[in-house]
């Protein structure tokens, strides 16, 4: 469960090798929803694509950025 309680999981089928299991989720208020794309990917877009409706937490979190060491 997500921090705005949204609930990812897979659509485990022994019949199918796992890479290929779909990854469905649901809001608090919504039914489950087959997302046509692999884990990795949805993972990207809940962290980075705001609209990604439903499911993003991308507007909560700031920009990375990267400070080299000065020596």
């Amino acid at each position: 469960m997500s921090v705005t309680a949204v609930e990812f999981s897979w659509a485990a089928d022994a019949e199918v090798p796992p890479e290929d299991w779909p990854v469905v989720a649901r809001t608090e208020v919504s039914p489950w929803q087959r997302l046509p794309m692999s884990a990795s990917e949805c993972l990207l877009r809940v962290l980075t694509d705001v609209t990604f409706e439903e499911f993003t937490i991308a507007d909560l979190v700031g920009r990375p950025y990267f400070t080299p060491h000065a020596a």
